[in-house]
């Protein structure tokens, strides 16, 4: 097997950068906002860990975003809970997304749940988190279901 060389492959690059705008660039905003995710981490845990009920052990991940993207400005940063059940012939996979939106002074302003259905809350306060989850939840966590085997067998 051959490896293909840099130049020749050059050309299939579509991806384009997109700069972001000046007053959204600053270090000292993503830091910021990486402190206030910090200080929410572990209420934002505890609510996630409450809410709804789970078949098997939740994972909770924050994901601390390392700059301001231009697409979705107000997002610094998501927790997602996961649980996953691994049955004899598939395997299920549910979801619930907890994203921090702050406003134009990069203040934390509330949170986007996002679990079979998306909402957010009125700030950020234990109880509005509290409140967005189990209206989210009322749906469901958004769930994927993944079979091991084949369905069909031919003989």
């Amino acid at each position: 097997m051959a490896s293909l060389e840099r130049s020749t492959v050059e050309h299939w690059r579509t991806v384009e950068a997109w700069p972001l705008p000046a007053a959204l660039a600053g270090a000292e905003r993503v830091a910021t906002r990486r402190a206030a995710l910090h200080a929410l981490d572990p209420m934002v845990r505890r609510q996630l860990q409450q809410a709804g009920a789970t078949l098997g052990p939740r994972t909770i991940e924050l994901t601390v975003y390392d700059t301001v993207y231009a697409a979705s400005p107000e997002v610094g940063g998501h927790w997602t809970a996961v649980t996953a059940i691994y049955g004899l012939f598939a395997h299920t996979v549910s979801t619930i997304s907890v994203a921090l939106l702050f406003d134009e002074q990069h203040r934390p302003r509330r949170f986007q749940v996002n679990a079979a259905r998306s909402v957010r809350s009125a700030d950020t306060s234990e109880d509005a988190l509290r409140g967005a989850l189990s209206e989210a939840l009322a749906l469901g966590p958004a769930v994927s279901v993944a079979p091991h085997v084949f369905q069909s067998v031919g003989i």
